[in-house]
């Protein structure tokens, strides 16, 4: 039941909603396997789009070419690795992938390495996915071919936009993507297959033996290059807090279901591609977009236009992704104390951190413009970051099993991993120059700037939290009796002071608060429950931090009222991607009567975007507790 306190007289309006409109949630709010799988696949599974024609045109326009065979063997390896990967967010429920593994393996400035090392394959795969989602809508719309780079910058501002105002980004938005995708490839597949002779068959497998006929530095070359099939692999990782316990169990699943779509369909459309389509009749940029030219050449024109809504929408999701995840490596990297506290800022509209975004769009901007848009230049860039990230985290696990003696057939089963990935590592490192001087280059600046702000030549390091429990328990001493608390220990202070109300703050509302102090008094009580959460976009986890400024005013005006009125308030302080569901799950372990909110401010763009609160506070409600809503 919803409560409605209005201005005026101190009569009250109450509305009952029927209970068939309100729908109880009895989700916990984490990822399950499936929709871990959906964003990992996400990230990955748009690999399929361009890496074909890149290894096509590096290999050289052979007949047969091995670019299926390259595909294949690198997924082998692939598999050894996601194992890995598993472990790792098992390991660290509060994220930070490459980061937390290289710091625990090697110290904090080799993590630091890492975090730039992924923040320059972040940079990069939002170059290559825009441009690519850009070349694919060129095939349907011959007039995007001449704008592809305006556009694709055009897109990556956009993206940031979003998520400098705080799109909320959904994992359900994300499986319907990845299950399309798959889907449509899928169909690419069987449609292919259907049509082809015996003759076409054999063709096709041919690819897959093409191996034979290179020597053997292009087959190292070919392996090394291969891995860009694979890219996103990270994402499991990043993903780990908002996983469903077990959390090793989920991931396990969700990497199963990763590793069976991506070797059924990259090593098998990549054969297809390069077998049975007529190259020589193809200009240059049809190389980027080979699984179009592979369904117009089979299908029907509804399958192509499958095939590019279903691309350039993943693709744009890929970027954004990216996007996410850098500026959450700044904001580790702030935590830990190698990036200037401003870096973290967050913008008083918006509660987002404006300048690590800012940064996370500017510098794949200028990739996009350097390379003018070049495919092959763009992959060759990416190879640094990509492989660099595998081996600090692939190397750091095995020193960490070495130092916990776990040297078992897992431990030698990782070091063959280890092994075949710095192999292919240092292979790209002499093969393609430009893009490790690049890679280098950018390296060596954020390592640059990063020992400068250790040592206090730039900025000053903010001091960080190294666990979910110590960010919320952070923040400014206030003047009141009673500190911010989390809700763990507002519940250890529930033998002292007690209360069946929850006030959900946003701003200091005062028609809220006396309605809160009149409800508070009327059931004899002389506590009531402050709660603020600071609100975070995005689908990743960010590293913790202590309340914003705003929280900390927000709680100090309010404590000072109830003060005022003789009443004491618990401020509690929570960090949430959906705030609605948080306020809830806080009043279910308070045991709350009452959850008393202020009538949104907020414009249907801000619902559209994050989501309305109201909705998943009452879906997520015990049945039992009432909302008040209060002009």
């Amino acid at each position: 039941m919803i409560t409605a306190a209005e201005p005026g007289p101190p009569r009250r309006r109450t509305t009952v909603i029927p209970d068939r409109l309100v729908e109880r949630g009895r989700s916990s709010g984490r990822l399950g396997f499936l929709l871990a799988w959906s964003v990992v696949f996400a990230d990955i599974g748009t690999s399929i789009y361009y890496v074909p024609g890149l290894l096509f045109k590096e290999l050289g326009a052979r007949a047969p070419s091995p670019a299926a065979a390259f595909v294949l063997a690198t997924g082998l390896v692939f598999i050894l690795l996601s194992l890995k990967y598993v472990e790792v967010a098992a390991r660290y429920p509060d994220g930070g992938g490459v980061v937390s593994v290289a710091s625990d393996a090697f110290g904090p400035f080799i993590g630091c390495l890492g975090g730039v090392l992924i923040c320059v394959d972040y940079f990069l795969t939002g170059a290559i996915s825009s441009v690519s989602g850009f070349t694919y809508l060129a095939g349907l719309f011959p007039g995007v071919e001449h704008w592809i780079v305006p556009a694709s910058c055009g897109a990556i501002i956009f993206l940031g936009l979003l998520n400098y105002i705080g799109i909320r980004e959904s994992a359900g938005v994300t499986a319907v993507l990845a299950i399309s995708s798959l889907v449509v490839n899928l169909v690419v597949l069987g449609t292919v297959a259907i049509h082809l002779t015996g003759a076409q068959w054999h063709q096709v497998l041919d690819q897959f033996s093409a191996v034979k006929a290179l020597t053997s530095w292009q087959a190292l070359t070919g392996f090394s290059s291969s891995w860009l099939a694979f890219s996103g692999l990270e994402s499991i990782s990043q993903i780990a807090p908002a996983l469903q316990e077990p959390r090793q169990k989920t991931a396990l699943r969700a990497m199963v279901l990763v590793i069976a779509a991506i070797l059924i369909t990259s090593p098998l459309m990549t054969a297809f591609e390069t077998a049975l389509l007529n190259v020589t009749q193809m200009q240059p940029q049809e190389y980027d977009r080979f699984l179009l030219a592979l369904g117009g050449a089979f299908g029907s024109h509804p399958l192509e236009v499958a095939i590019v809504l279903t691309s350039a929408t993943l693709l744009m999701g890929a970027a954004n992704t990216a996007l996410i995840g850098c500026y959450h490596v700044f904001l580790a990297l702030v935590r830990l104390g190698y990036m200037p506290h401003w870096l973290a800022e967050r913008s008083r509209a918006f509660n987002t951190p404006h300048r690590a975004i800012a940064i996370s769009v500017l510098v794949p901007i200028l990739v996009v413009i350097g390379s003018a848009g070049r495919m092959e230049m763009l992959g060759d860039m990416y190879a640094f970051g990509l492989l660099g990230a595998f081996t600090l985290t692939s190397l750091g696990l095995d020193r960490i099993r070495w130092q916990e003696r776990a040297r078992n057939g897992a431990f030698y089963l990782g070091l063959l991993t280890t092994a075949l990935v710095v192999l292919s590592w240092a292979i790209n490192l002499v093969h393609k120059i430009p893009a490790t001087v690049f890679g280098g280059s950018v390296t060596l600046v954020g390592m640059a700037l990063a020992y400068a702000v250790r040592r206090g030549s730039i900025g000053t390091p903010k001091q960080g939290f190294t666990s979910a429990e110590a960010a919320e328990r952070a923040g400014t001493q206030m003047a009141s009796a009673v500190d911010i608390v989390t809700v763990d220990e507002a519940l250890d202070m529930k033998a002292i002071y007690s209360s069946s109300t929850l006030v959900a703050l946003r701003s200091a509302n005062l028609r809220l608060l006396q309605e809160a102090a009149a409800r508070t008094r009327g059931g004899n009580e002389q506590a009531v429950y402050l709660l603020f959460v600071d609100e975070i976009p995005g689908l990743f986890f960010p590293p913790k931090t202590g309340p914003s400024k705003e929280a900390r005013e927000v709680l100090a005006t309010a404590v000072d009222f109830f003060k005022r009125a003789d009443l004491v308030a618990i401020p509690i302080w929570r960090m949430a991607h959906d705030a609605g569901a948080s306020v809830a799950g806080a009043a279910r372990k308070l045991g709350a009567e009452a959850v008393m909110v202020g009538t949104s401010q907020r414009s249907a763009v801000w619902h559209l975007l994050r989501g309305n609160i109201l909705k998943s506070l009452v879906r997520d409600l015990p049945e039992r507790t009432r909302v008040w809503i209060c002009n």
